[in-house]
């Protein structure tokens, strides 16, 4: 995916081609991980496919109970409460679901706007109404949507059925993370003399479990250099995701562009801001 042609990688922005060709190809990386998962026998079925299945029948559903609630609403209250509200649900959940996702991404950006988003409908929906009016709203069927929005978020996020191997895969990480995140420096240097790639194998683990600043730490205090395949200050791992991220999202126009500072090396040397992979 980074090396087309070339043994380095320039992270950049505000570059619209290959924004869509990095999202395309980690959707096509997606993909294979989920097969994979399944293949290894650490999924029961493709979850991806499972939420698809799950969302199909589940919206359905999910409308005709809405649509019921609208109308017991409508009998209640009139036409323009029911819309108000329907309106206000909307841009509520639309700013919830912003911020969930960015919360579980680390995306700062899109925590920033979801949480402005959500704050904003909300204040802007309460001052449509007076107090009474809203309490009973909240006690009408209406209620249903956001009770429905939070659930079906909910299981599509943990839908999937591991296999018993799977779920001992599950717990095995779960273990390593909190090794990772309590381990001292005495025992990470005993590690260090029987095995001197001890840090670098699990780099990638800390940057999957958000532990990245504290692992990198040790290569400092213990004097480690870096890996073989990374040239630059070790540190800059640290913005490696958010440079990633950052060049992902297509730039409102293609005019100019600029470098997201460093470059990565397939086959070694590079040097840069950020590092060379």
């Amino acid at each position: 995916m980074l090396f087309k042609n070339t043994d380095t990688y320039l992270v950049k922005t505000q570059d619209a081609a290959r924004a869509e060709r990095v999202n395309r190809e980690l959707g096509t990386l997606n993909e294979m991980l989920y097969d994979w998962s399944v293949s290894s026998g650490q999924m029961r079925a493709n979850p991806q496919q499972t939420r698809r299945r799950f969302l199909m029948v589940v919206g359905g559903v999910a409308a005709v109970l809405i649509g019921l609630a609208g109308i017991s609403t409508f009998m209640l209250f009139g036409f323009e409460p029911v819309l108000l509200v329907g309106i206000g649900s909307l841009f509520i959940g639309v700013g919830a679901y912003t911020l969930l996702t960015s919360i579980h991404t680390r995306t700062y950006s899109g925590i920033l706007f979801g949480g402005v988003w959500l704050v904003g409908s909300m204040i802007s929906f309460s001052t449509s109404f007076d107090g009474h009016i809203i309490s009973t709203l909240f006690r009408s069927p209406m209620i249903v949507v956001p009770i429905l929005a939070v659930a079906i978020y909910y299981v599509y996020r943990k839908i999937g059925m591991f296999t018993p191997k799977g779920l001992a895969t599950y717990r095995h990480l779960l273990g390593y993370r909190d090794f990772m995140k309590h381990v001292e420096q005495d025992r990470i240097r005993r590690f260090l003399t029987k095995d001197p790639s001890y840090l670098d194998r699990g780099l990638p683990y800390a940057v999957l479990f958000g532990l990245n600043t504290h692992w990198l730490s040790f290569y400092e205090a213990l004097d480690v250099p870096p890996p073989a395949w990374y040239d630059g200050d070790i540190r800059h791992i640290n913005t490696f995701r958010d440079r990633v991220a950052s060049q992902t999202t297509p730039p409102p126009s293609e005019s100019g562009g600029f470098s997201g500072g460093g470059s990565f090396a397939g086959g070694g040397g590079g040097g840069g801001g950020v590092g060379s992979w």
